[in-house]
């Protein structure tokens, strides 16, 4: 049994998909000043995320991008909203600014 190649079989295509993917992301840290600081995510979202067993096969990366931006993207922004003021809190104590600026240091 062979073992399938880590590249991508057409490059091109690879290539045009990872370009349009890093727009998409993109325009959406463009954009989301414009949406809402937090959106609940739907029901219809939770369940899609409920699936059982979880696929043990490949599968395209195009399929796979297309659940992630229709299940994680429209409901990951708040975090990066500029409005978003939600779970910041404070340590109170001098050495949290040391484990910060250590931790920052490591990402």
């Amino acid at each position: 049994m062979r073992p399938e190649p880590l590249e991508p079989p057409d490059r091109a295509a690879f290539r045009a998909f990872a370009h349009r993917a890093l727009d998409e992301a993109l325009d959406g840290i463009e954009q989301i000043a414009s949406e809402p600081a937090w959106r609940e995510v739907p029901e219809h979202v939770k369940r899609a995320f409920a699936v059982d067993p979880l696929p043990r096969e490949p599968h395209d990366v195009a399929e796979v991008y297309a659940e992630f931006a229709a299940h994680v993207a429209p409901f990951g922004g708040a975090y990066r909203h500029p409005r978003f003021f939600g779970w910041v809190q404070g340590a109170g104590k001098q050495v949290s600014v040391v484990a910060e600026a250590l931790a920052a240091a490591l990402n």
